[in-house]
């Protein structure tokens, strides 16, 4: 999800008009030297532009998968983490630029500008920690709870058994993603034949881990956000084991985006601490609480008017 104001901001090139948009805002840095599958430890694109590295950046992942010799394999992460987290950082040489792409405009972000937008986004984010420590600390927990019959390998296992009957050598990937009051489901099975089929997961599987998740959030920690499937049918249905994988911290891939409210929402159906909370939460939650005090303010000033 782009920020509103952040094309604008680009072309102006004020770096006090620049700073939040693109901290907000969702972008897609393309890998390189990755195996057939995704794997490796891979490395960012980069382009010498006056003697600087620049790393390129996609606004939009259809056109960065769609571009010559950039491949689809590729990093999805806010412009505040871009600029602050440290294994982005360690692939990228010191002093390095932007290259941005957006349809046919390019717009570059040299060396001195990406510096101080840094400087602005370690500030922020050091600012936000320090309010979510106050914001978020540690709930008491009294006693120790009872884990959820679908817990671990149950959970595997009452999974499998909403599987659909299909054909040995069938390939499926099956993903759900919560949060707040927003869903998102994918099923992608490949037959024998190489007949691929897409649609929504299986509404008893989808209902089945919406109900483990719910039942298994946990105080201080919150709830996952991510479950996954990727398996190859054999002669007979698996039977559970380690079948689904659970993502809790994380960014979801949405496609497409949810807006920051979804977060502000999750936060308050299942509330997770500060310790808990990945940068990248943080920042949508600032987002969200941003988002809605400025619409208190125009609501109040609408009323004024009247």
């Amino acid at each position: 999800m782009l920020h509103p104001d952040l094309r604008a901001a680009l072309a102006a090139g004020d770096v006090d008009t620049l700073s939040w948009p693109w901290c907000a805002s969702v972008v897609h840095l393309p890998l390189t030297k990755l195996n057939k599958q995704g794997g490796g430890a891979g490395s960012l694109v980069t382009r010498s532009i006056k003697k600087a590295p620049h790393l390129r950046v996609f606004l939009d992942e259809a056109e960065l998968q769609s571009t010559p010799r950039i491949g689809s394999f590729h990093r999805r992460l806010t412009g505040r983490e871009l600029l602050t987290d440290p294994l982005v950082l360690s692939l990228v040489e010191p002093g390095f630029g932007l290259a941005i792409t957006d349809g046919d405009r390019e717009t570059k972000l040299g060396p001195g500008v990406i510096a101080e937008l840094r400087q602005r986004a370690q500030t922020s984010l050091a600012d936000a920690r320090a309010r979510a420590d106050q914001s978020y600390p540690s709930l008491p927990v009294a006693g120790t709870e009872e884990l959820n019959p679908l817990s671990g390998h149950h959970l595997g296992a009452a999974v499998a058994e909403t599987l659909p009957d299909l054909p040995a050598g069938t390939a499926v990937v099956a993903v759900l993603r919560c949060v707040g009051d927003q869903v998102q489901s994918l099923w992608r099975q490949t037959n024998p034949d190489g007949e691929v089929r897409a649609g929504d997961m299986p509404t008893e599987m989808q209902r089945v881990l919406q109900e483990h998740r719910e039942a298994n959030a946990a105080p201080n920690v919150g709830a996952w956000l991510t479950a996954s499937m990727n398996l190859r049918i054999g002669k007979s249905k698996p039977t559970g084991g380690s079948l689904v994988s659970l993502n809790w911290d994380h960014e979801p891939a949405w496609q497409p985006e949810v807006p920051p409210s979804a977060y502000a929402e999750e936060q308050a159906r299942h509330p997770r601490s500060a310790d808990w909370m990945p940068d990248w939460m943080l920042s949508r939650l600032d987002e969200a609480y941003q988002n809605q005090a400025h619409q208190n303010q125009a609501n109040h000033s609408e009323g004024e008017r009247q």
